[in-house]
């Protein structure tokens, strides 16, 4: 269960929703009749904290960004600062596109700026969205995908729902010996994930 009992990181989130993420990922699933792209104004009247300024655009795109509670299976990410909190997420719609065709990406991640997770003064800042998704209505398929940045495998789902598009999550893990964390990157546009295993075969 939820602990009621911890303070969050930041205080202006105490009493909002958190979201499981598999229901957050399906929160942001479009319709089938939509386009590839998330609408900007996707959960824009909800509990996530987004930027006042709106969509911020710059020469190679757009972004949105916001803050938010998460959990995976009624686990929370914490920090240390005088007690132990309840970590934010981060969360950002962007595109290196046309900015009127939406957003080709949702990322999603523990913490964020000075309040990074990561290291002893944190936990669950790696996680696995597996057992959220079992225990959500939508149906997936879990495989491996190739960063040809990092040259790293990492675990992919490809998620439906019925009368929705289809929804692709990449979940990058990044870790080491003083931490690991991990991140999603989910999009509509299957044209947009990278194919070539090649970077990740050495």
């Amino acid at each position: 269960m939820l602990d009621d009992n911890l303070s969050v990181i930041p205080y202006f989130l105490e009493g909002d929703e958190s979201y499981e993420v598999a229901d957050l990922l399906s929160s942001f699933m479009q319709p089938e009749s939509s386009s590839n792209g998330f609408p900007w104004d996707t959960m824009a009247n909800s509990s996530i904290s987004w930027d006042p300024n709106g969509v911020h655009y710059e020469d190679s795109g757009a972004f949105r960004k916001g803050v938010l509670r998460v959990n995976v299976m009624d686990g929370v990410s914490t920090l240390l600062k005088s007690k132990v909190a309840e970590l934010f997420w981060t969360i950002q719609l962007s595109t290196e596109e046309n900015p009127n065709f939406g957003a080709n990406w949702l990322y999603l991640k523990p913490g964020g700026g000075e309040f990074s997770c990561f290291g002893p003064d944190s936990t669950m800042c790696s996680f696995d969205i597996e057992n959220s998704l079992k225990n959500s209505p939508l149906s997936y398929e879990k495989g491996e995908i190739c960063n040809p940045s990092s040259q790293m495998m990492h675990d992919f789902f490809h998620i439906r729902k019925d009368g929705y598009r289809d929804l692709y999550v990449i979940q990058e893990w990044n870790g080491g010996s003083g931490g690991a964390t991990t991140t999603l990157y989910a999009t509509m546009a299957e044209s947009m994930l990278p194919t070539n295993k090649e970077p990740c075969r050495y």
